[in-house]
């Protein structure tokens, strides 16, 4: 998951930070 976030553009980090608070299911 952590390459989506290398090639996502600046709205999807501020979203990526969100999710990142969030406990992942993996």
């Amino acid at each position: 998951m952590q390459r989506l976030a290398t090639i996502a553009p600046p709205q999807v980090h501020e979203i990526w930070a969100l999710l990142s608070q969030i406990p992942d299911p993996e």
